[in-house]
């Protein structure tokens, strides 16, 4: 009986280890390790990483579908910086803008659409687009530049930076509310799966070289730091950030993982190239 137990036990403890660092999903990011900015996807461990693209152009800013089966992310491999979607059985890739001014920072909401930045009307805007029809709206016609959009899970609310603040739009372009206003620079909004928090880069001194993490209580409005990084993007369970982030001024930008409390930093890419763009497969 006691052997019996020993087993089981032990049997246990190898399933629980496996689900901590062997199913921790896979991270899309952006690296020059290969002579330019190429796509690239690795797990959640930092292991195993593959290069999806391969381009003379710049390829950057990944973002997934939903169901996680696509990759939207933005190229300039036919001139001028347009978005993409990647099939990630078949590998094809798709243009899907085309547009004289540059179109990037893509978001893929939860209900299916995209929303970017892109100056097409003149400066940043925030506009969406269906990938299936190639339908674009814009949503926002502001006074600021805004960049840096993130949808909200539920798909109701978009964040973004706007003039050095953080603020909030409905998914149809309408009751904009500030977030985050007055305190430096901040910008690079990214939600928890839960739509609970939203954590966001956050630069104190205009002149800083190292930006800071920080999150924000959506409901009630506390903010508390994370620690150094440039953007951040949850794991699909909440319990995690894959960052973006250097120690120093100068060091190379590497992919981190770290715990939603700040604990447990660990580099996940580790290498001599600028590793950027983190985003988390759903």
């Amino acid at each position: 009986m006691r052997m019996l137990f020993a087993g089981l036990l032990v049997a246990v403890l190898a399933f629980s280890a496996q689900g901590e660092s062997g199913n921790m999903g896979q991270i899309a990011f952006v690296s020059d390790r290969d002579g330019d900015a190429e796509i690239y996807l690795m797990n959640g461990d930092g292991s195993d990483p593959k290069r999806l693209t391969d381009q003379p152009g710049l390829d950057g800013h990944p973002t997934w579908s939903p169901d996680g089966k696509q990759l939207a992310f933005v190229s300039n491999r036919d001139g001028n910086f347009e978005l993409y979607s990647m099939d990630m059985d078949s590998g094809a890739v798709t243009r899907l803008t085309d547009s004289p001014a540059p179109d990037i920072m893509p978001t893929w909401g939860p209900d299916g659409e995209i929303v970017f930045v892109s100056g097409r009307d003149g400066a940043p805007q925030l506009y969406a687009i269906d990938p299936a029809s190639r339908q674009v709206r814009r949503l926002t016609r502001s006074q600021t530049e805004d960049w840096t959009p993130s949808w909200s899970p539920d798909g109701g609310r978009i964040a973004y930076a706007a003039g050095g603040d953080l603020h909030l739009i409905g998914a149809d372009g309408t009751g904009m509310q500030a977030l985050i206003e007055g305190e430096g620079i901040n910008g690079v909004p990214s939600w928890s799966p839960d739509g609970a928090r939203i954590v966001f880069q956050a630069q104190p001194e205009p002149a800083a070289k190292i930006s800071l993490l920080r999150i924000l209580d959506v409901s009630s409005g506390a903010v508390r730091p994370l620690g150094k990084g440039f953007r951040a993007d949850w794991s699909p369970d909440g319990r995690r950030l894959a960052v973006e982030r250097m120690e120093e001024e100068g060091d190379n930008r590497e992919i981190y993982i770290v715990a939603a409390d700040g604990s447990g930093l660990r580099n996940l890419s580790n290498n001599d190239a600028k590793d950027e763009y983190p985003a988390w497969r759903p």
